[in-house]
């Protein structure tokens, strides 16, 4: 199981906009990661570079985090996102971070918008 401390600093950096701080320190190089089921990235360096790149095309970025969890090995963070695109439009959206720990680093990584959430939630019996 995830220390209370751990998930706490990680949340902490999310919440300071910090998300490359935050992966940066607590995600294993060899890191597997999903987006709302599609593979996202199969490694650290994979994951890091595309997130890199969304983070370099925004601004303003703002997190809420609305709740979290700590159910075995694994962490879920609720999120809410608000930032600038590089169109200069204001977007929102909210989503589901289902982190899976192996000691003080994470894994795997699944985050889920939209139905993807509630399919996220069933599949890990978190409602």
């Amino acid at each position: 199981m995830p220390e209370e401390t751990l998930v706490q600093q990680l949340i902490e950096l999310y919440r300071e906009g910090a998300i490359l701080n935050a992966f940066d320190r607590f995600f294993h190089k060899d890191v597997f990661m999903m987006q709302n089921g599609d593979i996202f990235a199969h490694s650290k360096a994979e994951g890091r570079a595309k997130l890199a790149a969304f983070f370099s095309s925004i601004r303003d970025l703002q997190v809420d985090i609305r709740a979290h969890r700590i159910v075995e090995n694994a962490s879920l963070l609720e999120v809410s996102y608000t930032f600038t695109d590089s169109h200069g439009k204001r977007v929102h959206f909210d989503g589901v971070h289902l982190h899976e720990w192996e000691g003080d680093q994470i894994i795997q990584e699944q985050f889920a918008t939209g139905d993807f959430i509630g399919e996220l939630f069933a599949e890990f019996d978190l409602e």
